[in-house]
């Protein structure tokens, strides 16, 4: 059983294909923020790619909240790694540490996996390592989206911390034995996209012209799902807190109601009375939300 985690690129920036209301007010942020430490919520995640999600929650989190926060590296843009873009890492750890109000950072992950890949990723792993050995940073990981990437990324980094993305449609890395893996090496995994941005929550009429091959997926999870009387966001987070391994399921939310919903789900735990198995895909363009326009 996993516990549940507040993702907050919703807070910083419009996000979610099924997102239609845009980027949550300020008080409504406010809200969802206090929902998320009265329900009970102890890990937040963000990003300095999450528009102003990380200036938001240093300036509305109350001080001393009891909330660890986990934090990443800015995406890398060339195809190696200098020694400018370590520079600009430790600088991105810096401000995070300012916009978050924070003597020191929970946890930072290697935002994109692929980035210790490159050439020169000893030195980013290096920069990583010193941020942690220096005191601001407690732990280390890496945020990745196939066994490959994670691969590569524990070939140069001691990962304390791994996200990776898991749903009902998306079960690689529980058909591979990867969460089993990670759990007998006492390796803590967040799972990220456990409604695949929203996807999972949708009309299948009202798909995107992009998605219309998810169209008989969507009908069959939404027939399994009120065959055994659930609701989407039940069947959805039941998938994942059935998975070996996760420690923590992150959500994000557009509002309170949304994530007073999840909170509910969670905390019943039900037993799903779903079989997941054949719904999982494997067509990349429909599992990868990178793949789809933007």
């Amino acid at each position: 059983m996993s516990e549940l985690g507040l993702g907050t690129a919703q807070l910083g920036l419009p996000y979610g294909v099924s997102n239609h209301t845009g980027q949550p007010s300020e008080d409504e942020a406010v809200a969802i923020l206090a929902s998320a430490l009265n329900s009970g919520i102890r890990t937040i995640d963000t990003a300095p790619a999450y528009g102003d999600s990380e200036e938001l929650l240093g300036r509305l989190l109350p001080a001393g909240a009891a909330v660890r926060i986990v934090t990443k590296t800015p995406p890398l843009p060339g195809s190696e790694v200098s020694e400018d873009d370590c520079d600009a890492v430790r600088h991105s750890a810096e401000r995070s540490l300012e916009r978050l109000r924070r003597d020191r950072l929970d946890a930072l992950l290697v935002h994109h996996g692929s980035d210790l890949t490159l050439p020169g990723g000893e030195r980013l792993a290096g920069t990583l390592a010193g941020l942690r050995d220096s005191g601001l940073v407690q732990r280390l990981g890496a945020s990745v989206y196939d066994r490959a990437e994670l691969d590569a990324a524990r070939e140069r980094l001691p990962l304390d911390l791994v996200q990776l993305p898991l749903s009902a449609f998306d079960q690689r890395f529980l058909r591979d034995g990867t969460l089993e893996e990670l759990r007998r090496e006492g390796i803590e995994v967040h799972v990220r996209s456990a409604f695949l941005q929203g996807l999972l929550l949708m009309d299948p009429e009202r798909l995107p012209a992009h998605l219309a091959a998810a169209e008989q997926p969507l009908r069959r999870f939404h027939e399994e799902r009120l065959r055994a009387g659930l609701g989407p966001i039940e069947a959805a987070l039941g998938f994942v807190d059935g998975a070996p391994g996760v420690d923590v399921t992150l959500v994000g939310t557009n509002s309170v109601a949304e994530l007073e919903q999840c909170v509910t789900a969670l905390r019943g735990r039900p037993a799903p009375g779903m079989d997941y198995a054949p719904l999982a895909l494997d067509d990349p363009n429909l599992i990868d939300p990178r793949r789809w326009p933007t």
